[in-house]
């Protein structure tokens, strides 16, 4: 079930963490965005993207560091908007900023890749 902060009065991040994005749903996504279909990124998956953008913003899902470094800031920017924009705003955003959302969607893909990676060789 989807937390809403309209009908329960919590926080973006407490939304966030409650409506957490599966690590198939990112990879869902980043599969859709590399294959150039965005439309359908927009009418099937525009809450969790938005949900994603929120919980890289808070730090749940962490950009490592040196994707960090890669992240410029109309990228950081763009990702607010989508974050906090209504669902008609994020979609015209992603729509006119469809190269942007893959680049961007690669460093993320990167940082899941470095976090997957350190987690499997410490556990």
């Amino acid at each position: 079930a989807v937390v809403s902060t309209q009908s329960t009065g919590i926080s973006p991040l407490i939304k966030a963490i409650f409506n957490c994005t599966t690590m198939e749903e990112i990879y869902k996504i980043q599969n859709l965005i590399e294959n150039h279909q965005m439309d359908q990124v927009i009418e099937n998956h525009l809450p969790t993207l938005q949900n994603l953008f929120l919980s890289l913003s808070y730090g749940i899902l962490p950009v490592c560091q040196p994707q960090r470094k890669k992240v410029s800031k109309a990228q950081r920017a763009l990702v607010k908007k989508i974050q906090t924009g209504s669902k008609a705003r994020a979609k015209k955003l992603l729509n006119e900023n469809r190269t942007e959302i893959t680049n961007f969607f690669s460093i993320v893909k990167d940082s899941i890749k470095l976090a997957r990676n350190s987690f499997n060789r410490f556990s």
